[in-house]
């Protein structure tokens, strides 16, 4: 992102609020940040990188659940003109 961005500046610098929450002198997870800890984690202890529960129909819910936190979050950032400015892209790949 910085070799994009004007000289000395980052290109999205909002990113930085993303994951992190000021509290007094000290910084804790953001909603966002805590909602995809929770997923690492809940992906740790229910499927065990890939170890337990192979049948998906036994944790889909679960899973869906946290899929949609991760949309709402996405949303919100999109809403508040977090990702007006960025786009994804790959170098050396034809234009669509």
């Amino acid at each position: 992102m910085l070799r994009l961005a004007p000289q000395g500046r980052l290109l999205l610098p909002e990113l930085a609020g993303l994951f992190t929450v000021a509290q007094g002198r000290k910084c804790k997870p953001s909603p966002w940040m805590a909602g995809l800890e929770h997923l690492v984690h809940w992906r740790n202890e229910q499927l065990a990188h890939g170890a337990f529960r192979l049948e998906p129909g036994e944790y889909l819910d679960d899973l869906a659940g946290h899929l949609r936190l991760i949309n709402e979050h996405l949303a919100q950032q999109a809403a508040a003109g977090l990702w007006a400015d960025a786009a994804l892209c790959a170098e050396n790949l034809p234009e669509l």
